[in-house]
């Protein structure tokens, strides 16, 4: 009986933050940034589609959710919106 050749699945590719910061104009840092001060909020960063598990956590995204990055960093709130130190009462 002859054994079938069968070709190795081809692995997932994943995006990193270095990537989706591009994609919106900012560093890979910044989305960290960006994915701890929204995590809890109405405006979450789109969630990541697996992670790399090595020294520490790495999020991944799929090539292809480009236009969702997008999406979210266009509707992000930006500075000064709802936060920040109170100003300074005059007397």
């Amino acid at each position: 009986m002859a054994a079938k050749s069968k070709e190795p699945a081809r692995p997932v590719r994943y995006v990193g933050m270095a990537t989706v910061g591009r994609w919106i104009g900012v560093s890979g840092q910044t989305i960290a940034v960006y994915r701890k001060r929204y995590e809890e909020s109405e405006h979450p960063c789109p969630t990541p589609d697996g992670v790399i598990v090595e020294e520490r956590e790495t999020p991944g995204w799929l090539p292809e959710r480009e236009e969702e990055w997008r999406a979210w960093a266009s509707n992000r709130p930006g500075q000064g919106a709802g936060g920040g130190r109170p100003r300074k009462q005059s007397e």
